[in-house]
């Protein structure tokens, strides 16, 4: 089983760039294209949150809502999503139900997939104002009753706020804000089938052990927030590259990641020396 992660895609469909500089519309695009050349495609893609931007007039944000929708529908497999801070729930809601992409009902929006041999359960971590993470008593409260449900049965969390610091001075202090991350923590130790912990929001990749388990933050769709350990930096983005997370699933070799580079880099060149240099000849 494979699963797929995009993240922090903050579209924004009335031509105004991101930060005044950034192509949101571009970016999307140009991930969905990277993950539709994948071979084999991935059995689903998981979205973690921030999938507008929130500075946008409200009926920008519905339209990038409806846009989202049909864009992210081209990739060639199921997508679900889970709110960021960025994200209004009524919104999310009334766009991304109607597929299947999250739940219909009201309330958070969670998720509990458990058709794949890797169960999938995502969290709704948007806080009621701010941008940090907030895990309540009743979102707790309901990650705990399906893990001990199926305690055979191994899982995946991705939610989209990280519980843990990175280690990257202004994201630290402005980003990590996560009430509730230390009861997840235990949740997770309490839950041996939980293999992995996915999530976004810092806009770039980090990756840690939590309780245990591989925890991984993804890169932005759009741009990526300067590598600055100095607790004095100031905020700032760079115009990395995305890359798109893959999670690998096998019984007999658990849970491996990878990172997929998003943009055109050229043919494979074989390791026979007698192909390569025709391919060469070729000039490809």
């Amino acid at each position: 089983m494979i699963v797929s992660q995009l993240s922090d895609i903050h579209l924004r469909v009335d031509g105004v760039p991101l930060k005044d500089v950034i192509d949101s519309e571009a970016a999307l695009k140009a991930a969905v294209a990277h993950v539709n050349r994948m071979t084999p495609p991935p059995d689903i893609v998981l979205v973690t949150g921030d999938l507008v931007q929130r500075d946008s007039p409200e009926a920008v944000r519905r339209r990038s809502y409806a846009a989202l929708v049909d864009r992210l529908d081209r990739l060639p497999c199921r997508w679900v999503a889970i709110p960021g801070n960025h994200d209004d729930r009524d919104a999310m809601r009334e766009a991304l139900a109607p597929g299947g992409h999250v739940p219909a009902h009201e309330g958070f929006l969670q998720h509990d997939l458990d058709a794949h041999p890797l169960r999938l359960i995502g969290l709704d971590s948007k806080a009621d104002d701010g941008n940090q993470g907030h895990l309540c008593a009743e979102r707790l409260g309901w990650l705990e009753a399906r893990l001990a449900a199926r305690p055979d049965h191994p899982t995946l969390i991705f939610l989209h706020h990280p519980p843990f610091a990175t280690g990257v001075g202004y994201l630290d202090q402005h980003y990590h804000r996560f009430k509730g991350a230390s009861d997840l923590a235990a949740i997770i130790g309490r839950h041996r089938q939980v293999r992995g912990l996915i999530c976004g929001h810092v806009h770039r990749a980090a990756q840690c052990c939590l309780a245990g388990v591989l925890a991984s933050a993804a890169p932005a769709v759009p741009f990526q927030m300067s590598l600055d350990f100095s607790p004095a930096a100031p905020s700032s983005l760079v115009r990395e590259p995305s890359a798109v997370p893959l999670f690998r699933w096998s019984d007999d070799g658990g849970l491996i990641a990878h990172s997929s580079p998003v943009g055109d880099f050229g043919p494979r060149y074989p390791n026979d020396a007698a192909a390569r240099r025709i391919m060469l000849t070729l000039g490809a």
